[in-house]
């Protein structure tokens, strides 16, 4: 099975739990109507109405009208990106502060929703926060293009209110406690009264002098979370670690300040965009930078003449390219990983043909000088083998016997990375069906979590004791604390690694991911 199709299983498997998971088997291989769907899972069609009731809300499949009924695809992509709600939710946290993380995992869990909505279930949730600084949250995620509002027009839709967005007519018959098949509270609905109180929460925030920057009428506007920010600002660290390695922090400092204005300015624009020196300096000040003009003026110049063609210069204002920015972290990345499991040599190569194709091992020895002729048939063998290198093979004699051949070698970065983001998704997958093991298998400890953790017995306390029955019960108690302390020590380095790995992930996916949503 492709793994990035299994992972996509597994993800939504843990999330939205195995009805769903159905469906989504089904969607990735084909597009699949309501009949099909119901056909190809065994559901009945009031449960594949509920699944795709869910799906839809947060965002994971596309509908096509067609001539007789809407047509279901999914949009694997977005799962992939719900795996990194960690990820994401730092980077949210260290640009806009806690409270707009809160907002934003709740608009992240609950998908295409109300302000509301959203607002009144995290006052449910945290009764410190106040109306004013949730409106003033959502504002600075609306203007940082975290969350957008989302549109539903692209279809036949009518509105179908307790759902709290809208959908096809041949999924808008169910009641509002069916419509979440999933056994988490993630995707829990507020009621009409909840909602009402929600909303006049609002009107009375704007009526008391609130001057948000977006006029928010929240009767029928619905809004949802936005990727792409979120990867360009990581991208954005990438360049920055990039260039301090190159130069020095001054110089990571300039093209931070070009970046953040292009990520400001060019994403309102849909296309990258040129700043003069004066504006890099204003934004360098507000950043609490000090420069002099003249300088900051000099390093704009040295970087788009040095630093790899990420930073630009048109009719002396700058720029910063986005696509060559996330195609070289991309490719840097990928050759980090070569060198780490194959070895310095095995790098060289993989360059050599890069930059030379369809290489026969005559010329490729001559040219790297890694190994002699033996060695160097290895290494290539062994890129062959993991699927990094290619050859053709030419016949020199009609009969085309393997010693009469030339083999032509070659390899391409999109091939690397290709196979290199295949193994971190088998790695993705690995982590995911141990933690889920680990759960399974450790259900009973994990039950008692709270209790156990608040246990402060020792092991003096069974020697003091002086009842065989009681001593046996604290004993027994500290070795499950024990245990449990094991377990969660193993979950724990369980997330660090997907943590590590996911982010390697999403920095080899970057060319693909960056405009998504656009």
């Amino acid at each position: 099975m492709d793994k990035r199709r299994e992972y996509v299983e597994i993800l939504v498997q843990e999330e939205f739990g195995p009805l769903i998971a159905k469906v989504v088997k089904v969607l990735l291989v084909y597009p699949s109507t309501l009949y099909t769907l119901t056909m190809k899972t065994g559901l009945n069609v009031r449960d594949v109405r509920k699944a795709l009731l869910v799906l839809l809300q947060h965002n994971l499949i596309n509908v096509h009208q067609t001539r007789r009924r809407p047509m279901y695809t999914m949009k694997e992509e977005e799962v992939v990106l719900r795996g990194g709600i960690s990820l994401f939710s730092q980077k949210v946290r260290s640009v806009l502060g806690t409270t707009a993380e809160k907002l934003f995992r709740r608009f992240f869990f609950h998908g295409t929703s109300r302000l509301s909505h959203v607002m009144q279930e995290l006052r449910l949730a945290n009764s410190s926060l106040s109306s004013g600084e949730m409106v003033k949250a959502f504002t600075e995620l609306v203007d940082g293009h975290f969350l957008q509002r989302v549109d539903t027009g692209n279809v036949d839709l009518e509105t179908y209110k307790q759902t709290q967005f809208m959908i096809p007519r041949e999924c808008a018959t169910l009641e509002l406690e069916q419509s979440t098949p999933t056994t988490t509270k993630k995707s829990k609905m507020l009621g009409d009264d909840e909602e009402n109180e929600a909303e006049e929460n609002i009107q009375k925030e704007k009526n008391d002098g609130w001057n948000g920057s977006h006029q928010y009428e929240d009767k029928g506007v619905y809004w949802g979370v936005c990727f792409p920010m979120i990867l360009r600002l990581l991208l954005v660290d990438d360049v920055v670690f990039l260039c301090k390695g190159m130069f020095e922090e001054t110089a990571a400092n300039v093209i931070k300040a070009v970046a953040l204005l292009d990520v400001k300015f060019g994403h309102e624009m849909h296309r990258n965009a040129t700043f003069s020196p004066q504006a890099v300096h204003s934004k360098l000040a507000s950043m609490g930078i000090t420069m002099q003009a003249k300088d900051v003026k000099e390093w704009l110049e040295l970087l788009a003449i040095e630093f790899l063609q990420i930073a630009t210069v048109y009719e002396g204002k700058f720029g910063f390219d986005w696509n060559r920015a996330s195609n070289k972290i991309s490719v840097l990345q990928a050759e980090k990983y070569i060198h780490q499991g194959f070895g310095e040599k095995s790098l060289r190569l993989l360059r050599l043909l890069f930059d030379k194709h369809l290489l026969d091992q005559e010329a490729i020895v001559h040219i790297a000088k890694v190994e002699n002729f033996g060695g160097t048939r290895l290494l290539l063998n062994e890129l062959f083998q993991q699927g990094f290198a290619t050859y053709q093979d030419v016949p020199m004699s009609a009969d085309r016997a393997p010693s009469r051949c030339i083999y032509l070698w070659e390899s391409s970065p999109s091939l690397v990375i290709r196979r290199i983001v295949e193994h971190f998704f088998q790695t993705m997958v690995n982590l995911m069906t141990k933690q889920h093991h680990e759960r399974e298998t450790n259900t009973f400890l994990l039950s008692r979590k709270d209790v156990l953790l608040r246990t402060e017995y020792t092991e003096e306390d069974i020697d003091k004791e002086e009842h065989a029955l009681q001593a046996t019960h604290i004993k027994r108690t500290l070795s499950d604390k024990t245990k449990l302390l094991k377990v969660l020590g193993i979950f724990e380095k369980l997330q660090i690694s997907a943590l590590m790995t996911y982010r390697q992930l999403i920095t080899l996916q970057y060319p693909q991911s960056i405009g998504l949503g656009k």
